[in-house]
């Protein structure tokens, strides 16, 4: 057995897990301080040709690091076990739903875990047919798309060898569906599966989660199938129609349906609406270069309401009666006025945010978050929660304290979500 001096490691330093017998001998040879490729070669005893291959494989392991030139050091701490010991590990498999996310977890899982994505749903209701048994209490049809076949046989060679799978996908009813129905395909044993969620992609969220895994939600999963089924009912019957009388292509669905009733019912509302004309008058004023604007309320001792004026002879004759006159600010009045953060965003206020601040689509929006999610830099934007992470609010204090001092850090601000 392969063995390795005893040093403390440094918490930023990852762990590596050599792949063969050649890893380990050059992992074991080299230190922290660049070594020459040669010199590597002579310690090990092993093949130039050897040594260059598995350095190459290793540097794009995240093993070792290239100093250039021909030199190398160690990028990860020594694993302190032998091969013998790694292969009597337990062999975990966890899956996630995108390449980007199993790219940003494995970077906080160590070799005991393989990280693969499904690439998103891997079955769904074939296109071909409407794949809803409405005779029999609505049981769905799912096929496997051609595009998914790939996956779906790698992520079945993954689990076969696995002693444990973790569905990691994401926490609402779609990747809820996901999970179940990767579990359904890839016939996994009950035993064996453990179900984890996360708010947000970072080590701290992702060990908590591998720790506390749960069984796989079966009203989430009815949810979703619910969902996707009457989808199904209504734009297999519907779309063909739209097709017809407007342009092919279209789509109708359980929302795309409702939205259009919603709008006809607001334009009939709008053409039925009264329309009463009114104006206002509004002035400019400048006194030592400031400008500030000002607006007509009163006229005397009469508070002008706002259909008073009804026509424009009616504002064009004030606003003559007021050009030339004296005018004085007659108050001014100061007040302190404390301004609190805004609240985190849902769903709802990222998008509405997005389109009038950015003129992003909705959709837009969400790739962008889903994005920022499965980096790791914003926690899960499929909510209706106010809920900030914990990780974040405790560093916020502490630079808040460190940069600007303990008068700017006023405490953690918690908000509630609005029912």
């Amino acid at each position: 057995i392969l063995g390795y001096e005893t040093i403390q490691p440094s918490e930023n330093v990852p762990l590596y897990l050599p792949g063969s017998q050649l890893e380990e001998q050059i992992l074991k040879a080299l230190t922290h301080e660049p070594l020459h490729i040669d010199e590597l070669i002579r310690s090990t005893a092993l093949a130039a040709g050897q040594v260059s291959s598995a350095l190459i494989l290793m540097e794009m392991k995240g093993g070792v690091r290239h100093n250039g030139g021909k030199f190398y050091t160690r990028a990860t701490w020594p694993f302190e076990h032998s091969l013998l010991e790694i292969q009597n590990m337990s062999k975990k498999l966890l899956i996630v739903e995108s390449p980007t996310k199993a790219k940003t977890i494995n970077k906080f899982l160590g070799g005991q875990y393989t990280v693969l994505s499904s690439f998103g749903h891997i079955r769904d209701l074939p296109k071909s047919k409407i794949g809803v048994d409405t005779d029999n209490n609505f049981e769905p049809t799912y096929t496997i798309p051609t595009k998914s076949k790939k996956h779906v046989a790698e992520l079945r060679r993954a689990a076969k060898d696995a002693d444990e799978v973790y569905l990691a996908t994401d926490e609402d009813r779609e990747g809820e569906a996901i999970a179940w129905h990767v579990a359904e395909v890839l016939k996994l044993k009950p035993e064996k599966t453990k179900r984890i969620t996360f708010h947000e992609i970072t080590k701290e969220a992702i060990d908590y989660a591998v720790q506390n895994p749960r069984s796989l939600d079966q009203n989430l999963i009815n949810a979703q199938q619910a969902r996707r089924i009457l989808d199904r009912l209504v734009g297999y019957e519907l779309s063909p129609f739209l097709w017809q009388k407007v342009r092919r292509g279209l789509s109708a669905g359980r929302v795309q349906s409702v939205a259009m009733r919603l709008i006809v019912d607001r334009e009939r509302e709008r053409r039925a609406f009264d329309i009463d004309e009114y104006w206002t008058i509004d002035a400019e004023f400048e006194k030592d270069t400031a400008l500030f604007p000002a607006k007509l309320v009163k006229i005397g001792e009469k508070k002008l309401e706002k259909l008073d004026l009804k026509t424009e002879a009616d504002a064009t004759k004030i606003a003559s009666d007021l050009k030339g006159a004296d005018v004085k600010v007659a108050k001014i009045e100061k007040k302190q006025v404390k301004k609190s953060p805004p609240r985190p965003y849902t769903t709802s206020t990222l998008q509405i945010d997005g389109n009038n601040k950015l003129s992003f689509s909705a959709k837009q929006t969400m790739r962008l978050a889903q994005e920022l999610y499965e980096t790791g830099r914003i926690t899960y934007m499929r909510t209706d929660s106010v809920n900030l992470a914990e990780k974040f609010l405790t560093e916020t204090q502490e630079f808040l304290t460190s940069t600007y001092g303990d008068k700017y850090a006023e405490g953690v601000k918690r908000y509630k979500t609005k029912k």
